[in-house]
């Protein structure tokens, strides 16, 4: 396939069939679109061509003036038998519990239409496809650009066992070539089994509210958005929260009440401001989310690689830090690609990005 045409199969795919009956069953999906508990499908989240032209013009003190650093780990070489997670930047994380191996929204390429979106930080572009390993699950929350990459997904597709994400998503995966046995959509509150192979189930993951939308290109709320929670029965991350993208909402208060203790939570950190609306969550409601949810450990995404809002790029990791150091909670601060042992008792914890030299100049 040439590139202009992966690059068209990479737009917008709206369920249709079978995808789209089980859609309309959902109590999630009303007038066409699916919306967000409590509230209006229509976010105050702006169109397409307004976001687009911001982060076209997006610069200055959002972008680092030198490169990030990045660790190079050699993920085919993992010994399965340890808990690890590693962080390739933005929203993508690779997680090892208990031997089950998942990938959470790879964006590794930077193709056509990303490149002219999702300009990454200099430093940030080391892991590509291939550094990915045999994964049991290939997890995505949503399909905006920054967490479903056509190009990433598709190079990967033999080494992946299984494709959870929420409803309508899988219809991408199945126009771009995955089996459809591979595929498990889940509606908010479905939960998917994966088999240890001896009659066990050797992790459960929950799929839980988020409070986000979903265009992709101009379609709007036709698939689905979830938060998640990944438990592992002798792990030493038994339960593991993902955010997802999302505002606050009340579902962090279900989800406390509901799940804990939560041994970790992978909360979205930046992004936030005016293009954001209530889609993403500002600083005073991340650090509110955590306080609500009480988790052991916490450790941030959605920041460090790409700018897709006017704040500077350093702030949603300061923030984040300086409310860790006064709450007393435990927050990882990994650098991209380092690996994070979480039964080895020694964990990342300091600020690297204050020792960049275009720290204090940003």
């Amino acid at each position: 396939m040439t590139a202009s045409c992966a690059t068209v199969k990479s737009f917008r795919r709206t369920p249709r069939g079978e995808r789209q009956e089980r859609i309309k069953q959902s109590p999630n999906y009303v007038n066409g679109h699916f919306r967000n508990a409590g509230a209006d499908f229509d976010t105050d989240e702006p169109g397409w061509f307004p976001y687009t032209f911001t982060l076209l013009t997006i610069g200055g003190k959002a972008r680092p003036s030198c490169p990030i650093p990045c660790i190079k780990t050699d993920l085919h070489s993992l010994d399965r038998s340890k808990d690890c997670i590693v962080w390739f930047g933005h929203a993508s994380v690779f997680l090892q519990l208990g031997g089950v191996r998942w990938l959470m929204d790879p964006v590794l390429t930077n193709v056509f239409p990303q490149r002219m979106l999702l300009r990454p930080f200099k430093g940030t572009t080391d892991y590509i496809p291939e550094d990915i390993p045999d994964i049991d699950v290939l997890l995505i929350s949503h399909c905006h650009w920054d967490h479903l990459d056509y190009f990433t997904v598709t190079a990967i597709k033999d080494r992946v066992g299984k494709v959870v994400c929420p409803l309508g998503v899988g219809e991408y995966f199945e126009f771009w070539g995955y089996p459809k046995e591979k595929i498990v959509e889940l509606d908010w509150e479905d939960s998917f089994d994966l088999p240890a192979g001896d009659g066990r189930s050797a992790a459960t993951i929950r799929a839980l509210p988020a409070v986000h939308n979903s265009r992709r290109f101009s379609a709007q709320d036709k698939t689905f958005w979830m938060s998640a929670l990944i438990q592992t029965p002798g792990s030493s991350l038994p339960r593991v929260f993902i955010s997802g993208d999302g505002g606050w909402g009340l579902h962090f208060a279900d989800v406390a009440r509901r799940f804990a203790p939560i041994d970790l939570a992978l909360m979205e950190n930046g992004q936030y401001g005016e293009c954001g609306g209530s889609v993403h969550s500002r600083p005073e409601e991340l650090f509110r989310e955590i306080e609500t949810l009480s988790p052991r450990m916490v450790m941030t995404y959605h920041n460090s690689k790409y700018s897709l809002a006017k704040h500077s790029w350093s702030e949603p990791l300061d923030l984040a830090y300086e409310y860790a150091q006064s709450s007393g909670r435990m927050l990882l601060t990994p650098e991209i690609g380092e690996q994070v042992f979480p039964g080895s008792g020694s964990y990342p914890v300091s600020p690297w990005w204050r020792d960049l030299p275009c720290y204090k100049k940003d």
